[in-house]
């Protein structure tokens, strides 16, 4: 994953971006590339520091999160004083879809102070004490977290900024306003001249128009004389066509495409307590969708603890497939929870 930041139509995917003071900023996450078997969850946490400002109240984790592959409910855990996570699942319902979606996942509005200052923001992994019972990680069909590589960029808070124009993305013609670009009206030196270099602006060609008197039509036509045609003239030399192989124009492929192989799996929860059902996460005794509440707020870091373990499918954590999990079998879709 990789941190994109834009502002005042400027946009930056370096390692450092130079902001105006007092100027709001869009922050985002972006996955660079799925597992390679794909996942049914991610979640993130960034760290801004304690200088950089993120107004809660002004947005929504529906807002927030912006990949297309999650489904509600979308999870935004409560911020500290330096940092937030965020997290979804591809369903509500098992089995769960599996996805391979790489673009933006979530964008925070961040705001810099009056004053420059430069500060660090960073992704931070699973089990990282910022983090608390979240952090950074894909969560594949069996319940395993997987920890991509994880960015940071150095936001640069400077007096007298404005966006320079090489940062703000514009059309890639060069045409002057109103002229209509015809990059093939003209032959090259020592070609013959088609019928289509004398058309009017605005005439449509006939359909053999590119041939000349006498020719026969072929798929190759329009080559140049002496040209060889190449199904693959759109790749660079060597190059084998991939669905994610070239990168935005003038971009170099982040170093955090490649993801690191898994290191961690979901932190257990507290244990079930003496005569409780597993999926009690309240210790009441019975399992019911009160106990998914529990889970959901503990997950998203709205509760320190469970009272009792919500470990309903017996993986040894306690994680929101568990209470996707209990919703189905209170609402009677399961007959039994998984031993």
């Amino acid at each position: 994953m990789r941190f994109t930041v834009t502002w005042g139509g400027g946009f930056c995917t370096a390692d450092a971006c130079d902001v105006a003071t007092g100027e709001k900023f869009t922050l985002a996450v972006e996955i660079v590339e799925a597992p390679a078997g794909g996942y049914i969850g991610a979640q993130t946490w960034v760290e801004y520091g304690d200088v950089l400002s993120y107004d809660q109240a002004a947005s929504t984790a529906a807002a927030e999160i912006v990949s297309p592959a999650c489904s509600p409910p979308l999870f935004r855990a409560s911020p500290s004083a330096t940092g937030v996570g965020h997290g979804c699942l591809t369903g509500l319902l098992p089995p769960l879809p599996v996805t391979t979606y790489v673009g933006e996942f979530v964008r925070l509005s961040i705001s810099c102070p009056a004053t420059q200052v430069s500060e660090p923001g960073r992704l931070v992994a699973v089990g990282a004490p910022e983090a608390g019972t979240s952090g950074t990680a894909f969560v594949d069909e069996a319940d395993n977290r997987f920890a991509p590589k994880l960015d940071k960029v150095t936001i640069n808070c400077v007096d007298g900024l404005t966006p320079p124009p090489t940062l703000t993305p514009t059309d890639t013609p060069t045409l002057a306003p109103g002229e209509t670009p015809q990059p093939t009206a003209t032959p090259t030196p020592g070609a013959t001249p088609s019928p289509t270099a004398t058309l009017a602006p605005g005439e449509t060609p006939a359909p053999t128009a590119t041939l000349a008197p006498g020719d026969t039509p072929l798929p190759t036509a329009t080559l140049a004389p002496g040209e060889t045609p190449q199904p693959t003239a759109t790749l660079a030399p060597g190059e084998t066509p991939l669905p994610t192989a070239t990168p935005a124009p003038g971009q170099t492929p982040a170093p955090t495409a490649t993801l690191a192989p898994p290191t961690s799996t979901p932190a257990p929860g507290p244990t079930a307590g003496p005569g409780h059902p597993a999926g009690d996460a309240n210790c009441d005794g019975v399992v019911d969708p009160i106990d998914s509440a529990f889970i959901l707020q503990w997950w998203a870091g709205l509760l320190v603890t469970l009272p009792c373990s919500g470990d309903s499918n017996g993986d040894g954590a306690t994680t929101v497939v568990d209470a996707t999990l209990i919703l189905q079998f209170t609402a009677g879709l399961l007959s039994t929870l998984p031993p």
